[in-house]
């Protein structure tokens, strides 16, 4: 067992793509092993701004040998009547190199063939791995694909050179146009006068590469202790909880981070905090630093060129980008609020929604409808006339200096200036929180009125993008189609709405100028929801019979799911006798019209008992599931003593009213038809 290290001096990827392309060479790298029999003990990946390593730890020296067996042509044409060799037999034996004595026969899948026993000898791993590493790094897919100079492969970014050692042994291998070679870079701060590529290291040996790496190079390969020392350091300067999104990102932006502290103008605190924060984090990727839930005039940014001659030289240079931007921020955030909130509303009509859907203006339009239409759901009594304003009011910081500038304060600043505006508290609220949740896992709206603008908004969304030809489908979904239909699932499970969304859905659509593609997305909406129900913990086939109910009220389904899961751990024998009694009365149901059940034509005392206790099941305000099971027993009484299909037409068709009703009940709790039961 040997140690291999691969290492691609790459010119500065974006760290967006590094993390995505540390997963892929892993992949890859261990598929690659494991199909050309090649035992290792670990594999790893790391990787900085301008460095991709691969390290595995324990690979084989050799090949494993193979012994397989390959299948030829069935016996009845690989022989003929008396047993001997056809030529289909003689050309396969050829083929494979083997005496006409090599074969035997085996039955594989019920059938007679010939077959021949192939061993093949492991080859060295030397000689494996120059193809193994170039089909790996080759078969990568790639972002952002570039070809340089006389290369004419691609990468993400061009390539300076390539490292391979197998303990002592350098592997030969050109890849993108570089011939492998035992020699690294360290971090550009040791570089020479005339070359910033760093300090020329020698490696003597895969094992000594890390340390050579760590301590003459000056780079910290390893990404989890870089990110280790971020977020020690930022702890050490005040700053306990960085934005993880923020941190992800500059730890593939240094390979030897040093925190710095830097200042700017505290007449800048008057901005909203959130500006202040987002100044920093899009333009500059900096820390704010913190004092009893205060923000300070201080901001800490991670370096990676610091030495003691140029720390502070680096730290006035970002102080004084940093101030640039706060001083445009300032200048938007006056200029935003010279004028009402309300006033933004007409600038609407000049921003596309979708093509073929209008504007933004004609967007808050169809959601103030929509507003009215499920405002009773929320329990909020406003007007319409309220109700149409405040649509416009959601969207109208989309035409403001402030959120032009910073997309992702949109809603925010908007609550700012609506407040600015004299517009009450409620209504600012409603604004910045009509995005809320921004994830599955995220905080819902925090009241009612900025719920019902959240649901209106995304049901508008999905809507408007399905019936424009718009739809999430497999991992694309550029619109967030996805995200806007679990938003509307969260939020009618945290405020508990009882609504049907094929009903609402119609109605949305109607509001659409195209009706094209409504069951595509009813269709959408069940899966969401099934996969949804699926998140909160249930089995595939326990999802799938509660769909149908939590399409009408999620939070009722989410009751049953917690109930029947219950049920089913504890009592699985009464769970499958339920199941079981559901798809009897489902089946007989289908040959029955009414749901009219009439006593007069009750001639057996099961029938109306069993008929008594449906009616008291259906008085019962929570699901009892041994009530339930208890009624599935009657049930089956009810089958052994009644001849649902009688001769006298009058018996049988109350009779099948009395099943269709109880098949009702029982589906109102799930559709135990899609109950799978482990064999």
């Amino acid at each position: 067992m040997t140690n291999l290290i691969i290492e691609i001096g790459c010119e500065e990827i974006p760290s967006r793509f590094i993390p995505g392309l540390l997963n892929q060479i892993h992949e890859s790298f261990t598929k690659e092993c494991e199909s050309r029999r090649l035992p290792f003990q670990t594999i790893q990946t790391f990787g900085t701004y301008r460095r991709l390593i691969v390290s595995v730890k324990g690979l084989s020296v050799i090949q494993d040998d193979m012994h397989r067996i390959i299948k030829g042509p069935p016996s009845k044409i690989a022989l003929d009547s008396e047993g001997k060799l056809t030529q289909a037999a003689l050309g396969f034996l050829r083929k494979n190199d083997c005496l006409e004595s090599d074969f035997n026969l085996q039955t594989i899948d019920g059938s007679e063939y010939i077959c021949v026993r192939k061993f093949e000898k492991g080859q060295t791993t030397l000689a494996i791995l120059p193809d193994l590493i170039r089909t790996v790094f080759m078969g990568l897919s790639l972002p952002i694909a570039m070809t340089w100079g006389r290369c004419t492969d691609t990468f993400i970014r061009p390539v300076q050179w390539v490292s391979v050692l197998f303990g002592t042994n350098l592997v030969p291998l050109t890849l993108f146009s570089i011939q492998s070679a035992a020699f690294s870079y360290g971090h550009r701060t040791l570089s020479e006068p005339g070359n910033f590529a760093g300090k020329k290291l020698q490696i003597s040996d895969a094992d000594s590469f890390f340390d050579l790496l760590f301590q003459q190079g000056k780079v910290v390969w390893d990404q989890s202790l870089r990110k280790t020392m971020i977020k020690s350091q930022l702890a050490e300067n005040g700053q306990n909880y960085p934005d993880e999104e923020l941190l992800n990102e500059v730890v593939f932006l240094v390979e030897s981070p040093e925190v710095l502290t830097g200042a700017f103008e505290s007449q800048f605190l008057q901005l909203p905090v959130e500006v202040l924060v987002e100044c920093m984090k899009k333009h500059q990727r900096y820390f704010p630093i913190y004092l009893d839930s205060e923000i300070k005039n201080e901001f800490l940014l991670i370096a990676d060129n610091v030495t003691e001659r140029n720390k502070v030289t680096i730290v006035k240079g970002n102080e004084k980008v940093l101030v640039a931007r706060l001083k445009d921020a300032d200048f938007f955030w006056n200029e935003d609020r010279k004028q009402p909130l309300i006033s933004n509303i007409e600038a609407l009509k000049g921003i596309v929604f979708q093509k073929n859907l209008g504007s933004i203006y004609d967007k808050c339009t169809r959601i103030s409808k929509i507003a009215i239409k499920l405002a009773p759901l929320f329990e909020l009594s406003l007007s319409e006339s309220e109700l149409t304003r405040i649509a416009y009011l959601i969207k109208a910081d989309l035409v403001s200096h402030m959120v032009f500038e910073f997309p992702s304060l949109q809603g925010v600043m908007g609550a700012y200036y609506a407040i600015q505006s004299g517009e009450a508290e409620p209504v600012a609220t409603a604004i910045r929180e009509h995005y809320m949740p921004l994830q599955a896992a995220s905080a819902c709206p925090s009241t009612a009125l900025a719920a019902l603008f959240a649901v209106s908004d995304r049901l508008d969304t999905l809507v408007a993008s399905f019936s424009n030809g718009n739809k999430a489908s497999g991992s694309q979904d550029p619109l967030g189609l996805r995200r806007a239909a679990n938003g509307c699932l969260v939020i009618f499970l945290q405020y508990k709405i009882v609504i049907k969304l094929e009903e609402i859905v119609d109605f949305v659509y109607a509001l659409m100028p195209s009706q094209d593609y409504k069951e595509i997305l009813i269709a959408f909406l069940t899966q969401r929801v099934t996969t949804f129900l699926s998140e909160q913990g249930l089995r595939y086939d326990e999802a799938a019979a509660l769909t149908p109910i939590a399409l009408e009220s999620l939070s009722k389904a989410t009751n049953h799911a917690s109930v029947l899961q219950q049920y089913r751990k504890e009592h699985p024998t009464k769970f499958k006798q339920i199941v079981e009694t559901a798809v009897r009365l489902s089946r007989l149901a289908k040959k029955g019209d009414s749901l009219a059940v009439n006593s007069r034509y009750f001639v057996l005392d099961i029938e109306a008992k069993s008929y008594e206790e449906l009616v008291s099941l259906n008085r019962l305000f929570l699901l009892d599931m041994n009530r339930l099971y208890d009624f599935s027993n009657l049930l089956v009484s009810y089958f052994e003593e009644v001849l649902v299909m009688s001769d006298d037409e009058k018996l049988k068709v109350n009779r099948l009213a009395f099943i269709r009703a109880c098949e009702l009940y029982f589906s109102s709790i799930a559709t135990f038809e899609s109950i799978v039961f482990d064999a």
